[in-house]
């Protein structure tokens, strides 16, 4: 029972912002400016960065770090856009794990 329960849990946890988005345009109009993002193309290709303005027709990927120029994508180059989860995020949601798996370990324990 109990591993069923932190099985359940932890996929919730890695598995929800990993979704991607079915629609690009509605998907980006409610994420804010600055979110991490990957984006994959029709291509085949793949870019992170940063979302930067969103318009109507396109948007614009600004590059991670100080290194290259940002790109203006059009919604017809693009195939899925997902949230991307930073260092911080992954560190947050482990250590929230951790402590769900000892305070039941605790409560069942006794």
């Amino acid at each position: 029972m109990l591993r069923r329960m932190l099985l359940v849990l932890l996929v919730a946890a890695i598995a929800s912002p990993l979704f991607a988005a079915k629609d690009v345009r509605s998907c980006l109009s409610k994420w804010h400016a600055g979110k991490r993002i990957d984006v994959i193309l029709v291509n085949g290709g793949k870019m992170t960065g940063h979302l930067g303005k969103v318009e109507a027709d396109q948007f614009v990927l600004e590059p991670d770090g100080c290194c290259g120029a940002a790109r203006v994508l059009r919604y017809d180059e693009v195939q899925t856009v997902r949230n991307k989860m930073t260092r911080t995020r992954k560190w947050v949601i482990g250590v929230a794990v951790y402590l769900g798996v000892v305070a039941m370990g605790a409560i069942v324990g006794d």
